[in-house]
C-alpha cells in the first residue's frame, strides 16, 4: 500500500509506458492518424491520469464510500470517451485517416488507462486517515 501521491506516480508511469507498448505494438496495423503518434498518446495519457487522480482526491475528502464511487465514475466516463472515437471521421481534418482498427486501439488505449487508474486508486493506496 502507498500513499495516494506515491500510488498516483507509480499509476501514471504505468499509464503512459502500457498506451506507449500498445501503440508500438499495433502500429504496424492501422494506417496514418494523427492521435496515434508518440506526442498525443503520451500527452493525453498524463492528462487522463491527472484528471483520475484529481476526480479520486475529491472523492476521497469528501466521500464515504470513494472507491466505489471512482470505479463508477471511471467507467461512466469511459463510455463517454469512446463518443468521440466512434464519429472520429466527423471531428474534422486534424483525425482524417481514421480506420476501424485505430478507432479500436484509440478505444484499448481508454480501456487500459481506466483500468490502471481504477487499480491503482482503489487497490494500492492507503486507506484515508
Amino acid at each position: 500500500m502507498y500513499s495516494l501521491s506515491k500510488a498516483a506516480g507509480i499509476g501514471l508511469v504505468a499509464s503512459v509506458v502500457a498506451n506507449i507498448l500498445l501503440l508500438v505494438m499495433f502500429k504496424p496495423f492501422v494506417t496514418v492518424f494523427a492521435p496515434l503518434s508518440f506526442g498525443p498518446v503520451i500527452a493525453w495519457s498524463v492528462i487522463g491520469f491527472l484528471g483520475a487522480w484529481g476526480v479520486y482526491s475529491l472523492l476521497r475528502k469528501y466521500v464515504v464510500h470513494a472507491n466505489h464511487d471512482f470505479t463508477a465514475i471511471a467507467i461512466l466516463v469511459l463510455i463517454a470517451s469512446y463518443v468521440p472515437d466512434i464519429y472520429v471521421d466527423e471531428l474534422g481534418p486534424m483525425f482524417a485517416g481514421g480506420t476501424p482498427g485505430s478507432i479500436a486501439l484509440l478505444m484499448a488505449m481508454h480501456t487500459v488507462e481506466a483500468g490502471i487508474a481504477v487499480y491503482v486508486f482503489t487497490k494500492l493506496t492507503l486507506p484515508r486517515a
